[in-house]
């Protein structure tokens, strides 16, 4: 489940990225697509506060935790109410893209035990902080919805993509648990015990 779990919160989030690029010029639904996105993370929400209760790294477990909860918050307060945020869309926006770009950060650092991971890894998440501090600063970007929508749609499509690519690479390097030998002191018991069985018959 916590693989699956994985999986399909990459493709979700790639999804909604998707659907931000394809609606970027209909500015007139944005409080459509707001609702849209908004759903979108309430099952992003869940499906990782499900994974994390089977999450053993204590670290990564704490991230998904909050990243859940958080979503799921973001999510049912743009379903109440979309109008309003369309007033700090760009500040939502570009929120979304720093944590997406931190939490992948922190779990290719420390989220997976004994996995080290290749240091390209780490360039869409630097390029998600970058983008989400732009957009924060930038005028021609923060009252240009159209722009707006199609870098956040961009965003989450990477995200979405790494995520994909950091659970392979996750899985493909992760160590195999070896067989169990056994200890000489093991094998000796065995003998004596044995003898013993020997003896007394």
């Amino acid at each position: 489940m916590k693989t699956l779990g994985s999986y399909l919160t990459a493709l979700i989030m790639a999804g909604a990225g998707v659907l931000l690029c394809m609606m970027n010029s209909r500015t007139a639904v944005a409080d459509t697509i707001i609702m849209v996105i908004g759903v979108l993370f309430i099952i992003c929400g869940a499906i990782t506060i499900v994974s994390a209760s089977r999450t053993k790294g204590v670290v990564m477990r704490v991230i998904q935790w909050v990243t859940g909860v958080a979503g799921i918050g973001l999510a049912v307060a743009m379903l109440i109410s979309p109008e309003w945020f369309m007033g700090v869309l760009t500040y939502i926006f570009s929120g979304v893209l720093i944590i997406c770009g931190l939490v992948q950060i922190i779990a290719l650092t420390w989220g997976y035990k004994e996995v080290r991971f290749p240091g390209w890894t780490y360039i869409i998440p630097v390029i998600l902080l970058i983008a989400g501090v732009t957009m924060i600063f930038s005028d021609s970007l923060r009252y240009n919805t159209s722009k707006l929508l199609l870098i956040s749609g961009i965003g989450l499509i990477m995200f979405g993509v790494n995520f994909l690519i950091q659970l392979g690479i996750a899985a493909v390097r992760k160590p195999k648990l070896s067989p169990r030998k056994e200890s000489p002191t093991t094998k000796k018991e065995e003998v004596a015990g044995h003898s013993d069985d020997s003896s007394e018959a």
